[in-house]
């Protein structure tokens, strides 16, 4: 669910700015009147974040196929973080 929410948010940013952009622009000018918005710029923006996110994200780690995930652990009082050794 937080990956979801992730990119939802992401897909947002793009709205969100401009949203913030006009109304910190209207009120400096003291128009009220909202320009037309560039829905499918917008929407091709956030679909570019998104799509950023899922290679940055989504990326395999540098490590072989075969390897073994060996989980944090404790070891005599001190904390082993996670590591993958080759079989």
């Amino acid at each position: 669910m937080r990956l979801i929410l992730t990119y939802l948010a992401l897909f947002m940013v793009p709205a969100a700015g401009f949203w913030l952009y006009v109304r910190l622009l209207g009120w400096q000018n003291g128009a009220r009147d909202l320009p037309s918005t560039p829905w499918v710029w917008l929407s091709m923006a956030g679909l570019v974040l998104v799509i950023l996110a899922f290679l940055a994200l989504g990326l395999p780690q540098a490590h072989a196929p075969d390897a073994v995930y060996v989980p944090a652990h404790m070891e005599n009082g001190a904390l082993v973080p996670a590591e993958t050794k080759p079989k």
